[in-house]
């Protein structure tokens, strides 16, 4: 059975955001092979960790699996997808001087707290897939890039600060929701709206 089109875009999605937001770490020369040597070992020991209650990573296994994708190509992608979450916190370790395992748990609750994996999720749709959008979509993708570090900062430093973001979040939070029937100019500004107000937030 053929991979449905569906799935195929959800699979490019994956890598295109591991490409991007490896991208973003900077000059791996920078950074050092043994430090990105130690981060890879202890970014594949956390997902390895957590693979086994992860009804997220179950989701994405079994629908892959029943679409006809190997099992194992299924795993490389969900690890590509989980990498790239993590790009954030490997640069906030490597900046901050902070134990990555602590950058985790600051992406882990920016993630909770804030609509920032929605608003990724748009940005890499078909809604900005015209090449006059790009560069606007590019500079949106660094600014929620952005975003996501410095709140991981403030949340690992400070772990109840997300829930007091909470009354200035939800508003962003609803109007996202109400303008995924929106036509498509609409839903572009809204976006621009929402990352403007969670960098206004955050402080960024």
């Amino acid at each position: 059975m053929e991979l449905g089109a569906e799935m195929a875009s959800e699979a490019a999605e994956m890598v295109l955001a591991f490409t991007e937001e490896g991208l973003r770490l900077g000059d791996p020369a920078r950074l050092g092979r043994v430090w990105l040597r130690r981060r890879k070992a202890e970014l594949e020991a956390l997902i390895a960790e957590g693979a086994g209650d992860d009804a997220e990573r179950l989701a994405w296994l079994q629908a892959w699996v029943r679409m006809g994708m190997p099992a194992e190509v299924a795993e490389a992608l969900v690890g590509l997808k989980r990498k790239a979450e993590a790009a954030a916190a490997l640069a906030v370790a490597a900046t901050h001087r902070m134990r990555f395992a602590r950058a985790m748990a600051g992406l882990a609750r920016a993630l909770e707290a804030l609509p920032i994996a929605a608003i990724e999720t748009e940005l890499r749709s078909a809604l900005w897939g015209e090449d006059k959008l790009l560069p606007l979509r590019r500079a949106l993708l660094d600014r929620v890039s952005a975003i996501k570090r410095r709140a991981i900062v403030d949340l690992a430093a400070e772990a109840g600060k997300g829930e007091r973001w909470r009354e200035w979040v939800e508003p962003v939070r609803a109007r996202l929701r109400e303008a995924r029937d929106a036509p498509d100019d609409e839903r572009r500004m809204t976006l621009v709206w929402a990352v403007e107000e969670l960098a206004l937030l955050v402080g960024d």
